[in-house]
């Protein structure tokens, strides 16, 4: 896909996070996927980190992620308590279609670890289309992991725990799901499961 057209990175903040809903199948999943990925709860909490104008959509005692509107651009923002924050990604639409437009879905925060689904689609050449999966440390020297989804797929289910591990509900309409992990060391995917309904409790 072409290049973010550097206009669209320059943006401002004060717009409106958009809510995603989750139908009732992605919710059973992430029951599932959060017994896979077992640990303490963390309580919800402030802090005082923020892009400026920007508007908190997840926060835990640890951190904030924050999105940030200006035109059709929207820039994702999260930071630990106490320090800057720093961009993520940025989302925008573009009314060219050879541009083609980014979104992000599936937003999760885990100890000082943020993760996310990440669309993009353009009509460029014979037309684009990818998603991929990114987990980002908010700690400076923390891993990073990038996984690509192939586009027959659709994610039904994302989780997150706090030392960066992630998995994933991945399926394909009218047929089976497939349950993936990548542990805080790993740099590949582990394929756990071929249904939802076997994955172990523990």
């Amino acid at each position: 896909m072409s290049a973010t057209p550097r206009r669209l990175l320059r943006c401002g903040c004060g717009g409106e996070a958009k809510r995603n809903q989750g139908n009732a199948y992605a919710a059973l999943a992430a029951s599932a996927l959060i017994l896979t990925l077992a640990g303490a709860p963390e309580a919800l909490g402030h802090d005082r980190c923020s892009a400026r104008g920007a508007k908190t959509v997840l926060s835990t005692a640890k951190a904030r992620v924050s999105p940030c509107r200006s035109g059709t651009a929207r820039n994702y923002y999260g930071c630990i308590k106490g320090s800057r924050p720093i961009r993520l990604t940025t989302a925008f639409t573009s009314p060219d279609p050879q541009v083609g437009s980014v979104t992000v879905t599936t937003l999760r925060l885990s100890g000082s670890f943020v993760a996310w689904l990440q669309t993009e689609e353009s009509d460029f050449g014979v037309g684009e289309f990818s998603q991929t999966i990114y987990v980002r440390p908010l700690r400076r020297g923390g891993r990073k992991l990038t996984v690509s989804l192939s586009e027959r797929y659709t994610l039904a289910a994302l989780a997150l725990r706090g030392d960066g591990a992630v998995a994933w509900i991945r399926s394909i309409p009218d047929d089976d799901a497939e349950v993936d992990k990548v542990d805080s060391t790993a740099r590949k995917p582990t394929v756990l499961s071929s249904a939802p309904e076997s994955i172990p409790a523990s």
